[in-house]
């Protein structure tokens, strides 16, 4: 049995690695546009605080329930 389980897992690495080596990376050299107007939810330095509801700017279905704003922690959530 564990001889199976290592033969499915070197298979399964082959598979991904083989995935890894055929990717081709590219540049692309564009202008950086700075956003001189952000959208600011809350200041720097408050913590422990919810930002007041935002519009998204667009509908967002989740769980059969359509969102059209959303809410910041300054704690990441």
């Amino acid at each position: 049995m564990k001889k199976i389980s290592v033969l499915i897992f070197l298979l399964s690495f082959n598979i991904s690695f083989s995935q890894i080596i055929s990717y081709n990376f590219t540049t692309a050299s564009s202008a950086f546009a700075y956003n001189a107007t952000p959208t600011v939810l809350h200041a720097a330095s408050v913590d422990d605080v919810m930002a007041a509801s935002t519009a998204i700017g667009f509908t967002f279905q989740y769980g059969c329930v359509n969102y059209t704003t959303f809410q910041a922690s300054s704690n990441g959530f």
